[in-house]
């Protein structure tokens, strides 16, 4: 009788134990949380972080993409006036580690060539960035930690800088062109033909920022 009472409290702890587990993980489980990643999920949270840190709001687009030329800017100190320490740093170099899965997780030639094209113009755009504030930076060797395991890369002059920037702008011009239309954009709604547009104008705005520009030597 003892036996039977000791093997029906184990067998009872045991459908506790295994219905209690069972709750535990359906409670704790993210409904909304992504199990996969994707192209469009990638191409949206690098869309996202260069478009909240720079054109965020009205005075962050107008200053350096409206206003060609102006004596004072009459509404208090910029950060962009001094080149404090910690003004900057390298993050935006970092976000481009998901540039490479973006293209990987493409499912056709059409999505492929437009993804690669995106990551050219994210590159070019947070190289751009990046150089402008600090001068020589980290290009030819930058984000190859995982391909090439290049952990500690040089510093290229900003000449070699720049000149890599209009070469990425000129490849995603004629990718824009070659690919289809692609998800994941929150600001073009994914058309190519309007990024590619995009790639050419921000092309010419680098290209008047080095007008009569003595860039930084080696």
């Amino acid at each position: 009788m003892n036996k039977m009472k000791s093997y029906s409290l184990i067998m009872l702890s045991l459908l506790i134990l295994l219905t209690g587990c069972t709750k535990f993980d359906k409670i704790n489980t993210n409904p909304n949380r992504p199990t996969e990643v994707s192209s469009a999920m990638l191409a949206t949270t690098m869309i996202l972080s260069i478009t909240r840190s720079d054109i965020s709001t009205q005075k962050g687009f107008v200053q350096p993409y409206l206003l060609g030329k102006y004596v004072t800017w009459g509404e208090g100190q910029e950060n962009l006036q001094y080149n404090r320490l910690g003004r900057t740093t390298f993050n935006r170099i970092a976000l481009l580690r998901n540039v490479t899965p973006m293209i990987g997780f493409a499912a056709n030639d059409g999505l492929k060539k437009s993804y690669t094209a995106l990551g050219h113009f994210i590159r070019a755009w947070q190289f751009f960035h990046t150089t402008m504030q600090v001068g020589d930076i980290p290009y030819t060797d930058a984000v190859k930690g995982e391909s090439d395991n290049i952990t500690q890369p040089k510093y290229d002059a900003q000449k070699t800088v720049f000149l890599g920037i209009l070469n990425e702008l000129d490849q995603a011009n004629q990718l824009f062109a070659q690919g289809s239309d692609f998800d994941g954009d929150p600001i073009y709604g994914g058309k190519a033909d309007k990024w590619r547009r995009l790639a050419n104008s921000f092309q010419l705005h680098v290209l008047l920022q080095l007008y009569k520009k003595q860039l930084m030597p080696n």
